[in-house]
């Protein structure tokens, strides 16, 4: 069973850097311009998450679920 984080949440500038979230559910969030580097989102899935300008460098990736809508059909949700 997946673990849902966050549901219809919204994030500005945050840093979630050197974070382990394997697995966990973002779903439909918006995470602008947030810091993933060093992060490990393995297995994670953000289907309809907005992730615009954030940063990943060096994060684990693998597996991670990135069906990500347009943000005005987020804002028309």
């Amino acid at each position: 069973m997946e673990s849902i984080i966050t549901n219809k949440e919204e994030f500005y500038n945050q840093e979630f850097s050197n974070v382990s979230l394997f697995g966990k559910k973002f779903d439909y969030c918006i995470f602008s311009s947030c810091d993933f580097r060093e992060a490990n989102f393995s297995r994670a899935n953000f289907s309809g998450t907005d992730l615009m300008n954030s940063l990943f460098g060096n994060t684990n990736l693998a597996e991670a679920n990135f069906v990500v809508m347009k943000q005005l059909d987020y804002l028309n949700r």
